[in-house]
């Protein structure tokens, strides 16, 4: 039997893909972006009691990027949420890259402010 939470977290996520910026600013942006996640999730008791349920179990994360304009279709939700996932995955205490029990998908949603919804399932054996 598959279960699954959801939480929504205010934070604003850009397309790191094109921008041309110092290193230092988008540093800033990027530990904030972790900073504000992990708070967020920390505080969500129902989802400290997921992760002890299923630290054994297959996950399904999908990662919903919430904005005004929608980015580019392709990679740019992935880049856009790279931060996100880090943070997830580090919740999680699992690799976000290596691990093959997590499996991440993405998607885009238009709204008039900015936030990422954090959607993970378990996988049914």
């Amino acid at each position: 039997m598959a279960t699954s939470i959801t939480i929504d977290v205010p934070v604003k996520t850009v397309s790191e893909k094109n921008r041309r910026e110092h290193w230092s600013k988008r540093d800033r942006r990027v530990r904030a972006q972790k900073e504000i996640v992990w708070v967020y999730l920390a505080r969500a008791a129902a989802l400290r009691l997921f992760i002890a349920a299923t630290r054994e179990q297959e996950l399904a994360i999908r990662l919903v990027r919430i904005a005004p304009r929608l980015l580019d279709a392709g990679d740019n939700d992935a880049v856009a949420l790279s931060a996100v996932r880090d943070t997830v995955a580090k919740m999680f205490g699992r690799d976000d890259g290596a691990s093959g029990r997590i499996t991440w998908t993405y998607g885009q949603e238009k709204a008039k402010t900015y936030g990422v919804r954090v959607e993970v399932q378990t996988v049914p054996r």
